[in-house]
């Protein structure tokens, strides 16, 4: 038989459990500064994939960049990967986009979206979403 202080502990250790499941927030993108960026963000959120699709049209290849960054959900924040991306017409491309631990907060930044060399708002020329 289990005794009163085991049972006080598995439950403790099951509420925390829940605690964490429902202060989850799934990862979610949005327009950032504008229309000029795409942020998504998470926290406390399994590791999953951000989708970004070229909508441009005209045939026309999407050069852009993104920042990853992690902080302590409100305080100052890390860059912990950069990556410099382009996207042929109509093509579509998976990045990762790591877990975020409780408290911790992910972000997620597309930015300096370019066609032929011309800076263009990335809401015009991009579909970002998690995939």
């Amino acid at each position: 038989m289990m005794s009163q202080r085991a049972l006080f502990i598995a439950l403790a250790l099951v509420s925390v459990g829940l605690f964490d499941i429902a202060n989850a927030v799934a990862t979610h993108c949005d327009r950032h500064k504008g229309n000029s960026e795409y942020r998504c963000g998470k926290d406390n959120y399994r590791e999953d994939n951000i989708r970004i699709t070229n909508r441009a049209g005209f045939g026309e290849t999407v050069c852009f960049k993104i920042g990853k960054w992690i902080s302590d959900c409100g305080g100052l924040a890390t860059n912990y990967e950069n990556i410099d991306a382009q996207l042929g017409p109509n093509k579509s491309r998976d990045f990762r986009f790591r877990a975020a631990a409780s408290g911790k907060c992910d972000e997620f930044y597309v930015y300096n979206c370019r066609v032929d060399g011309v800076g263009r708002d990335c809401v015009d020329v991009l579909i970002v979403a998690p995939a």
